[in-house]
């Protein structure tokens, strides 16, 4: 006997029928039977397929279904990118955000730090067309940290443990990892270690 009011893509109130109002206009969707849950968040997504190349020119509808079938359909309603050239999801959270496309709350890596010399072995064939950021000192990586800007939508992805070969992981210095969260977090962003 629940009512739950949603004005302009949020949850605006909650409550029992006929103590929550919601005028004369709303569109009502008769959930009897159902259960309404929060949305859920996947943690670790990539936008690296060729389907979300051009993803600022592609048509909106192509994108609106590829999000729904990898995203929204499951219930994903944030989604967080740990590692994508930056231009695909800036440019799909652009246009979810524009109401343009239909998609799931995009958030980003902003910058990602390896331990110095502590590229994984399965990134290395990227270093001819890419420099990593590899922090020698806690001061470097608050420097690349600030480089990054600071939109409150971004995270920042520390290679805390690298897999360098198949059989060793290089881990980052401690006081590396932690000036770089310090950093992050002064910054209103949130750190994902890997």
């Amino acid at each position: 006997n629940g009512v739950v009011v949603v004005r302009n893509q949020k949850i605006a109130s909650v409550g029992k029928r006929g103590e929550v109002s919601y005028g004369r206009t709303a569109r009502i969707l008769d959930c009897t039977g159902m259960v309404v849950t929060a949305g859920f968040q996947n943690s670790h997504v990539h936008f690296t397929e060729p389907k979300w190349n051009s993803a600022g020119t592609q048509p909106a509808a192509r994108l609106s279904a590829q999000l729904t079938a990898m995203f929204t359909l499951y219930g994903f309603t944030t989604v967080v990118d740990t590692g994508s050239t930056l231009q695909n999801p800036s440019k799909l959270r652009g246009r979810i955000e524009s109401g343009e496309v239909t998609g799931p709350r995009i958030i980003a890596t902003k910058a990602s730090l390896f331990p110095p010399d502590g590229v994984p072995i399965y990134l290395r064939d990227l270093l001819s067309s890419w420099t990593p950021d590899q922090p020698e000192t806690p001061d470097a990586a608050v420097s690349i940290v600030q480089r990054g800007g600071g939109e409150g939508q971004d995270i920042l992805k520390l290679f805390t443990g690298s897999l360098v070969t198949y059989e060793n992981i290089k881990p980052m210095p401690v006081d590396t990892a932690r000036a770089a969260v310090a950093e992050a977090h002064r910054q209103g962003r949130l750190a994902f270690a890997h």
